[in-house]
């Protein structure tokens, strides 16, 4: 997921050079460079999961893989391979259905939150730049949590660490929105 943050980010640095020079079909071009020479190369170089593997039933490439990286390559029950087979059906087990369905809820409903409020509070000259700098700068926490969290992860300290550090995050956020006014107590030209 960060790489496609960070992707991201990039593209749009990128975009305001090419665009402006050359235009979007050009844009379009240069995005598609990449996938074409990293995509073969991925599947020349990148070797299945060990956990894939595994559950395919091909243990010892698993263990290859796993011996080659560094990974532990878990080995399950008959029943825990089909549960782990189930994919993304398993994220709606009764074990999980209710906390998945709240995350989901949680980030959509946030990330609508933040577009509703900076569509409502910019003029329309203004709005898209003002969403585009909101999903960019967004995309910078997208980069960093995975980067904090498994910091915290590999030191063992995942827990308590890792909840309390993206309390922390959460309650700067609140923090940061306490300090913004509504289009109606905004004065300037266009209002």
């Amino acid at each position: 997921m960060t790489g496609d943050h960070v992707g991201a980010v990039l593209t749009a640095g990128l975009a305001i050079v090419v665009v402006g020079r050359f235009g979007r079909q050009e844009m379009f071009v240069l995005g598609a460079l990449p996938a074409l020479v990293l995509v073969p190369l991925m599947v020349v170089l990148l070797p299945e999961s060990p956990s894939w593997l595994a559950s395919q039933g091909r243990a010892a490439e698993a263990r290859a893989v796993g011996e080659h990286y560094g990974v532990h390559v878990e080995h399950h029950t008959p029943g825990e391979e089909q549960e782990e087979r189930s994919g993304g059906l398993m994220l709606l087990s009764a074990g999980r259905r209710r906390n998945s369905i709240a995350v989901w809820g949680a980030s959509s409903m946030g990330l609508l939150l933040v577009h509703v409020f900076t569509a409502a509070n910019h003029p329309p000259r203004v709005r898209a730049t003002a969403l585009g700098m909101s999903a960019g700068v967004g995309r910078l926490g997208a980069i960093s949590g995975p980067i904090v969290g498994g910091t915290l992860l590999s030191a063992g300290r995942a827990y308590p660490w890792g909840f309390l550090a993206f309390a922390a995050v959460g309650a700067l956020g609140g923090a940061a929105m306490t300090g913004t006014r509504t289009r109606h107590g905004l004065r300037g030209p266009g209002r």
